[in-house]
């Protein structure tokens, strides 16, 4: 496995090689949220094929994770089986977790076999060990594009500003809530 670039701050967040092919690290953004960069390390592997051929073809990779409490009845109401998975962390600790998905283009669900409680504690740890010099305090809103009612129906009732805007599916913009503003990325 080959070191991530050095345009992220060392420090900065938790890094994982997940044994589909890729390595990822979460740079964290609040208690309970994180944005995830990934990088290729082996592209024979699925998700280090799929991150190549969506940078060789100029797609965007942007997702939305949503954590629920049962992945189970989650994977029941939309009809799509929850896959599990694993990141193998710095320190040598495995990450579990399950995720109910359906493309690229819709938001995805996903629950961490940590409970809630210690993911929140842990994330504010490396929220304040992260040193960002504006403190984020989670997503502000995502801006969704593709059918509305759909997209409604899909991800459900959610504590999370979601704006529909039409148009091709999948992520037009978000803006991450910090205690001096939001800050907003477009692809």
């Amino acid at each position: 496995m080959r070191p991530l670039s050095r345009a992220v701050r060392p420090g900065l967040g938790r890094r994982g090689a997940a044994p589909g092919g890729t390595i990822t690290r979460a740079i964290p953004l609040g208690a309970t949220c994180y944005i995830e960069l990934l990088e290729c390390y082996d592209s024979a592997l699925p998700y280090g094929q799929a991150v190549r051929e969506a940078l060789a073809g100029n797609r965007p990779l942007l997702g939305l994770a949503i954590e629920v409490d049962d992945i189970d009845a989650l994977a029941r109401r939309v009809g799509v089986p929850a896959t599990e998975g694993t990141v193998e962390l710095e320190d040598g600790t495995v990450g579990r977790w399950a995720a109910v998905g359906a493309g690229d283009e819709l938001p995805f669900f996903i629950r961490y076999a940590r409970s809630h409680r210690q993911r929140v504690e842990a994330n504010r740890e490396r929220v304040a060990a992260a040193g960002h010099d504006i403190e984020p305090t989670g997503i502000a809103w995502v801006e969704l594009g593709g059918d509305e009612q759909s997209l409604r129906e899909w991800v459900g009732a959610v504590d999370l500003d979601l704006r529909f805007v039409g148009g091709e599916p999948g992520i037009r913009r978000f803006a991450i809530a910090t205690k001096g503003g939001a800050i907003v990325f477009e692809p």
